[in-house]
C-alpha cells in the first residue's frame, strides 16, 4: 500500500503518506464496482462484520484505510471539460450521459452499430 510505504521511507508514522502530497485522478462519477464497495464507503462495522469469514478481515481494513484516506482529501480540482472528445458531440455526449447514469436506448443503438457486426 502506497500510504505505508511513503510513511516508512519519510519516516513519517503519523501523516497519511508520510506527509507527501498526493495527487489522485479520476472520474468519480464513474459506475461503482461490479463488486465490492468503493474505497470512499464508510464500512458498517455491525453488517459488514457480521457477514466476514476470518479471511476477509484485510478486506474490511482496507476498506477502513480507504475512507480514512478519503477523508483525508483537503484540496479538489474539477475538471469539467471532456478534452479527448471535443471533436466528435455525439460520442462525446453519448459519455458524458452514460457516467451519469443515463443510459438512452438510442445510445446504446448507436455504440452497438459501431461494436458489434452481424455476421
Amino acid at each position: 500500500m502506497a500510504d505505508a510505504a511513503l510513511r516508512d521511507l519519510k519516516g513519517a508514522p503519523n501523516p497519511l503518506f508520510g506527509g507527501v502530497h498526493v495527487l489522485f485522478v479520476g472520474d468519480w462519477l464513474q459506475q461503482v464496482p461490479v463488486a465490492g464497495c468503493p474505497a470512499f464507503a464508510v464500512p458498517n462495522p455491525g453488517r459488514d462484520v457480521s457477514k466476514m469469514k476470518p479471511t476477509d478481515a484485510k478486506k474490511y481494513l482496507d476498506r477502513v484505510r480507504g475512507n480514512t484516506v478519503y477523508n483525508g482529501v483537503n484540496y479538489v480540482v474539477i475538471l469539467d471539460e471532456n478534452m479527448r472528445h471535443r471533436k466528435d458531440r455525439q460520442w462525446r455526449d453519448i459519455l458524458n450521459r452514460w457516467r451519469a447514469g443515463n443510459y438512452l436506448q438510442a445510445d446504446i443503438d448507436n455504440v452497438n452499430t459501431v461494436c458489434f457486426r452481424n455476421k
